[in-house]
């Protein structure tokens, strides 16, 4: 993890302790166990202090967004930023990142991130191929996003259709988690309607269907990099899964070192749903491992999208 990505997680924590203090949760968000860590759960220093909740993720705007976004003391706010990743049989996938930006315009700074594509996880990555925002206005009824320059009109070499599509909900999926509104983004040069990767954005890019755009499991906790003790890993997320099955792995060097089945709260409707539980260690020596959540495909991958995953690089002390 490099020096950025671990000032990137502290700044989540720190905002997320504040956070946690503001307001009550949404409706349609899912609750979380505050009571206190079953003796020998893993922990870290993360999970001292409250994290986002895993709440249902759909295109909901406060589905997409954390608990209570808003500005810390030091700044800067945590916000959704949704990468890509790869997936068996579907194409590139959104998956959500937590991040704290400077609060001053978090709008501006969470679209950076998505063109800079800078994530904290390895696996994820970003579908645009650089370019600069120099500003995002959000009038409640479009959120605009400004270029630096009209190079990025046409796909470059190398990206289909479906990338430069999925790009742009990238950056839709982003803003709208910011602004906790489902709006249409459109995008500008010089003040102009620009067209990006090809697409025509004049008449404002709406949000695709969670399951037709979305990585179909994404874990919230542990976070990526985190350093975790005690005897069972806490695993939260959200998914959509055949019955709601969810099953995580404890990973080294391609040994599965222990597994858990985990149950999200449902699997019917355009959404992810939560799933939270214990993974257990079972004896695991401390150094590097891997967190990996897997959605259920009773087809066995002859039928269907095939099975996605979401993981995490931890280590276990």
């Amino acid at each position: 993890m490099t020096l950025s990505h671990a000032l990137r997680r502290s700044a989540v924590v720190a905002t997320t302790v504040l956070l946690a203090g503001c307001g009550s949760q949404t409706a349609d968000q899912a609750s979380s166990d505050t009571s206190g860590s079953p003796e020998g759960e893993s922990s870290s220093a993360a999970e001292d202090s409250p994290s986002p909740t895993p709440e249902s993720e759909s295109s909901a705007p406060a589905a997409a967004s954390p608990p209570s976004s808003g500005s810390s003391a030091e700044g800067r706010t945590v916000v959704p930023v949704y990468y890509a990743v790869s997936t068996q049989k579907a194409g590139p996938r959104l998956v959500r990142e937590f991040t704290g930006v400077e609060s001053e315009d978090p709008l501006l700074a969470a679209a950076n991130l998505v063109t800079s594509g800078d994530p904290a996880n390895d696996t994820y990555r970003t579908l645009w191929p650089g370019g600069e925002v120099t500003g995002v206005q959000d009038d409640e009824s479009t959120i605009t996003v400004a270029l630096a320059d009209n190079g990025l009109s046409r796909r470059p070499q190398g990206m289909t259709a479906r990338q430069a599509h999925q790009a742009i909900q990238q950056m839709v999926y982003t803003l709208q988690g910011v602004a906790q509104a489902r709006r249409p983004v459109t995008f500008t040069f010089e003040g102009e309607p620009a067209m990006v990767l090809g697409i025509d954005t004049s008449n404002g890019i709406r949000q695709d269907r969670a399951l037709k755009a979305l990585n179909l499991v994404s874990i919230t906790t542990p976070e990526a990099g985190a350093s975790l003790t005690g005897r069972q890993i806490r695993i939260e997320g959200v998914a959509n899964s055949f019955e709601g099955n969810v099953v995580c792995r404890l990973i080294r060097d391609g040994e599965v070192l222990s597994e858990a089945p985990f149950t999200a709260e449902s699997y019917m409707g355009d959404k992810l749903f939560p799933f939270e539980g214990r993974l257990p260690r079972k004896g695991a020596e401390p150094g590097p491992a891997t967190v990996r959540c897997s959605t259920d495909d009773p087809t066995g991958g002859s039928e269907g999208s095939g099975i996605f995953n979401d993981e995490r690089d931890v280590t276990l002390r």
